[in-house]
């Protein structure tokens, strides 16, 4: 007890009058019985350390939301650069006009994307890859 902060003390107070106070709810009042105090400060102590952990972790949560916010802040130009970089191209610079097409069931060696056959022949999906299995007979695999 002696080596509380003045927080804890300060807590410890307001919860020994709460439970002394609580214990005098009764009607009639409890005049012939004991009251156990050491139970009591069991009570007290257990809340405190309830009440102390909770503080705790609210001042842990308060700094760790105000530093993510300034990382957010000082990462926002980068990312929008970054974003501007790895946007998907204009539609209108695809490698060919939409066609009928079908997935093959393969995976792109190159991006892992997946294969299709289309008029072209065998060839990736995804639009970023220009890998072209030049194979224009869908029935003949590589």
């Amino acid at each position: 007890m002696g080596d509380d902060t003045p927080l804890e003390t300060e807590i410890k107070r307001i919860l020994g009058e709460l439970a002394g106070a609580a214990s005098m709810c009764w009607e009639p009042k409890p005049s012939h019985h004991i009251f156990d105090s050491t139970q009591a400060c069991s009570f007290v102590q257990h809340a405190t350390n309830e009440v102390m952990f909770a503080l705790k972790n609210l001042d842990r949560k308060a700094i760790l939301a105000a530093q993510i916010l300034g990382h957010q802040e000082a990462m926002r130009p980068l990312l929008e650069e970054w974003s501007k970089l790895n946007k998907d191209p204009d539609p209108s610079e695809e490698k060919c006009p939409p066609r009928s097409w079908y997935k093959s069931g393969e995976r792109c060696p190159k991006c892992g994307g997946h294969m299709i056959y289309n008029h072209t022949g065998h060839e990736c999906s995804e639009r970023h890859c220009d890998y072209n299995a030049a194979n224009p007979d869908p029935k003949v695999k590589e």
